[in-house]
């Protein structure tokens, strides 16, 4: 099953994000230690579903969108050496940006 999801931005740029679900018969359990969640594209007024991705696609319109969250996941990086570092909202961050999808960086300990 795929999901595409679309964010829309104030000054016509936008950041799509599509990707698969994993299925149990195309990967063992414990093949990767990080993991990739996402939420699937429904209606307005359906309850969303978290899925377990295998794989993201980042679908940008400008490199100013990529550096943002390139940025975010090398800050990401550095603060997560700290053993209470639990995670981080892109759109809380400072390199937050008009148009950006949510993406949320878990410590998985």
């Amino acid at each position: 099953m795929a999901f595409h999801l679309v964010s829309r931005a104030i000054y016509g740029y936008r950041l799509e994000l599509s990707g698969t679900i994993e299925h149990a018969a195309c990967k063992q359990e414990g093949d990767h230690d990080m993991e990739i969640f996402g939420y699937e594209d429904i209606s307005e007024g359906q309850a969303p579903k978290l899925l377990r991705l295998a794989e993201l696609t980042f679908s940008a319109s400008t490199r100013e969108e990529l550096e943002a969250i390139a940025s975010f996941l090398l800050d990401c990086a550095e603060k997560m050496q700290a053993p209470d570092w639990e995670h981080e909202h892109l759109g809380d961050s400072e390199f937050a940006r008009s148009g950006l999808p949510e993406v949320i960086v878990f410590a998985k300990r």
